[in-house]
């Protein structure tokens, strides 16, 4: 069956076509194939979806089999860490963003399906020789889903000059619907009056990396 734009039955793309696969009313799977154009900006129009039929229940959402996207993002210049706040982290340079779905101005990955995403990340800060606190965190949808990294350091000798300069790094899945959006945020306290920064280092040091590695978000327990 052939799926056009003017299609609105719940279908994953506007374009793309449909086969079903029936045994009886218990035993009935219909698989959806976008139309695999990835000229311009269609690269969400390539991928292979799925579900399930039961009689009592109906059709299943749909779940990815395939056309999975991945966003690679760096930032630009230095960012100031506010003292004792938690503050987002201003990923804005994009290295590779498969299917358009991260947003520069907002910072933000937007995701595009239902389902789990793998989300790594990493930021390197200028710090010195002082008591401080890091920690680094996976935010949905503007509220604290995952801490992934956490650091204090309290050096012997206390010092505002010599650099202590470091990384954190960490990772996490997350499961999330279509719309929802995912940040990174950080936490920074410390002694002294001296600015702490993120770096200017490139993307292997700064880097939101976010890969779609699921086609459904099932109900929590």
């Amino acid at each position: 069956m052939d799926i056009g734009q003017a299609n609105d039955t719940g279908y994953p793309t506007r374009f793309g076509f449909v086969k079903n696969e029936k045994y009886s009313n218990f035993r009935f799977v219909q698989y959806y194939y976008g139309t695999g154009n990835e000229a311009g900006s269609y690269f969400d129009s390539t991928g292979t979806w799925c579900r399930h039929w039961w009689t009592g229940s109906g059709w299943t959402d749909w779940h990815k089999l395939s056309g999975f996207c991945h966003a690679n993002i760096g930032t630009t210049g230095k960012q100031l860490l506010t003292k004792g706040e938690y503050q987002k982290i201003l990923f804005n340079r994009k290295i590779k963003d498969s299917h358009n779905n991260f947003d520069i101005k907002s910072n933000r990955f937007i995701c595009p399906e239902n389902g789990m995403y793998s989300v790594n990340a990493g930021v390197y800060i200028e710090s010195f020789q002082r008591y401080a606190n890091f920690e680094l965190s996976i935010y949905l949808n503007g509220r604290s889903y995952k801490n992934i990294a956490h650091q204090r350091q309290s050096p012997t000798s206390p010092s505002d000059v010599l650099s202590f300069s470091m990384g954190l790094y960490g990772a996490a899945n997350v499961p999330a619907n279509k719309g929802d959006y995912l940040e990174i945020y950080m936490y920074v306290g410390y002694d002294g009056d001296v600015s702490h920064y993120v770096s200017d280092n490139s993307g292997w040091y700064n880097y939101f990396d976010i890969t779609e590695v699921g086609g459904r978000n099932f109900s929590r327990v």
